[in-house]
């Protein structure tokens, strides 16, 4: 830093220059990272067994989420879940589990999240909408693990008379 200083005493100027060295404090700011909560990826693993030992379908699918934030689907979204901190739309890589056209998951899935970073914990919600545009809600997880970065669920849905166990790890990057 170079500091000019012009002093006028009866007429006469005298310049100084002073190149003394800062010495504030010029070290980086360490910022902790933050998830970026405008979406996420996501590995689901389907498994489904309705008659008995005669058949198991296995499939793993995975997803990209986009976070809904307004419009229709939104408002309709948080009218459903008034506890949901986001609501999000999911794509998943395929939609008919292990091939079938009888376990099918829509192509753009809705999902809500309740976050609470204290206890590390979170509930997942499924939503399906209605021809007239509103949203019935499913709890597939209550009592979800989340350590801020990465969520943990699981879920068993009554399907077509049968149980299917629903697992999922939802990733959020920084």
């Amino acid at each position: 830093m170079t500091l000019l200083l012009l002093v006028a005493c009866e007429g006469n100027l005298a310049v100084s220059t002073d190149t003394g060295t800062d010495t504030g404090d010029t070290g980086d700011v360490v910022v902790d990272p933050v998830p970026d909560m405008s979406g996420y990826t996501s590995e689901l693993s389907f498994t489904y067994d309705t008659w008995g030992e005669d058949y198991d379908c296995e499939d793993d699918a995975l997803g990209t989420a986009v976070e809904l934030t307004e419009g229709s689907e939104y408002d309709a979204l948080k009218e459903t879940c008034a506890l949901c901190d986001h609501f999000y739309v999911v794509t998943l890589d395929h939609t008919k589990m292990c091939d079938s056209d009888w376990l099918e998951v829509p192509q753009d899935d809705y999902r809500g999240l309740v976050l609470d970073d204290e206890a590390q914990a979170a509930q997942v919600y499924r939503f399906d909408q209605g021809d007239d545009g509103s949203m019935t809600e499913m709890l597939l997880d209550g009592s979800a693990s989340w350590d801020g970065w990465v969520l943990t669920f699981g879920s068993t849905i009554d399907w077509l008379g049968g149980d299917m166990l629903v697992e999922g790890t939802i990733t959020f990057v920084e």
